[in-house]
């Protein structure tokens, strides 16, 4: 029995357990869904696998094929989970797709009818769906341009293969410069693929190893592959290894990029200790700031400790030199009895 929150008989929506008043459903049934925000409860499709796939997916304006039924999704969409050539058939299944040319078939029973959603690379689509190849050499994308009287459709190229060129022709011509991504019209090249650089003699140089961008010298890489940095010598470095203890930020190839507090990185990169009671140094032999309570004392090369008022105090009254009474501030190493505070009071000025 379908019921609203006060638990009265819900009798406008079909198929649902919980609604809100009377406006809308909010929870369907077992086995039926909504397609849309507060819409009816419809029928999950045959065979829908729950296990496999739950029911949200028939809502992400995607086809979602293999999971037992088929979802409406694949009549707009194409079957990007299944593999290149193959649709969804009305049982939820990925089958191969036998147009010519066909990189996706329309799904469901729509394939019966011979439509193409995606022709494959050097193909066009004509006004039947089919896929034609437009026999155009290095030419990956076609237009068809139809005539006015219908007779003598024509076609021509949109988009060049890899490794072609569009000349002033509007044809595709092999670029003759071995690994270049783009070619200007007269056959040079204007930017060459990934992992190469364009040499001053118009040439598509290799970069180091696991380097995707290494323009203007092919020696020095700008733009490393995933899992890897640029060195300072401009080559590649794996990134993940291990810098070993006191290292805060960890570099390629192990190299420490920076060191904990009271750690600094030596010449072979590793992290080793600044000198006691130093907080941060960049040798071994110098400190640029001392640790609290310590001060940094140019004849002894070191960090050493501030005067401390007490032991100051103790001393002057065993000599005899203050009272027993007597007060010490230390200002670093000097150190003196601490003035009286004779400052009046607002109150007692009144």
């Amino acid at each position: 029995m379908c019921a609203d929150y006060d638990g009265e008989p819900c009798s406008e929506f079909d198929n649902c357990d919980y609604c809100f008043e009377q406006t809308y459903c909010m929870e369907c049934s077992e086995g039926y869904y909504q397609a849309e925000y507060h819409g009816d409860c419809i029928a999950l499709p045959d065979g829908w696998d729950l296990e496999l796939c739950p029911i949200n997916m028939l809502n992400n304006n995607e086809c979602d094929c293999g999971c037992g039924g088929y979802d409406t999704d694949c009549d707009e969409w194409p079957a990007d989970t299944c593999d290149s050539g193959e649709y969804c058939s009305t049982e939820g299944t990925c089958a191969e797709c036998d147009l010519a040319g066909c990189m996706h078939c329309s799904n469901g029973d729509g394939h019966l009818d011979g439509t193409c959603l995606e022709c494959t690379a050097g193909h066009y689509q004509d006004d039947e769906g089919n896929c034609v190849d437009c026999d155009l050499t290095g030419c990956e994308v076609c237009l068809l341009q139809a005539s006015a009287d219908g007779t003598d459709d024509q076609y021509s190229c949109k988009q060049c293969a890899d490794g072609y060129y569009m000349n002033n022709e509007d044809l595709c011509s092999l670029c003759a410069v071995t690994n270049c991504g783009v070619c200007s019209l007269d056959g040079s090249c204007e930017e060459c693929e990934d992992g190469y650089s364009l040499s001053d003699a118009g040439a598509c140089t290799s970069c180091p190893d696991n380097c995707l961008d290494c323009t203007g010298d092919a020696s020095a890489c700008k733009r490393c592959d995933d899992n890897y940095e640029v060195l300072d010598d401009g080559s590649c470095g794996a990134t993940g290894e291990d810098c070993g203890n006191n290292c805060l930020v960890c570099g390629a190839q192990g190299v420490c990029k920076q060191c904990l507090n009271t750690y600094y990185r030596n010449d072979d990169g590793d992290c080793s200790s600044c000198l006691d009671n130093c907080g941060s140094c960049s040798t071994g032999t110098t400190c640029s700031e001392c640790e609290t309570g310590y001060g940094w004392v140019d004849e002894t090369s070191s960090c050493d400790a501030y005067s401390d008022a007490l032991e100051y105090c103790d001393d002057m009254i065993k000599q005899g030199v203050l009272d027993e009474d007597a007060v010490c501030e230390c200002l670093g190493w000097e150190c003196a009895e601490k003035a009286e505070d004779t400052t009046v009071s607002l109150q007692l000025r009144r």
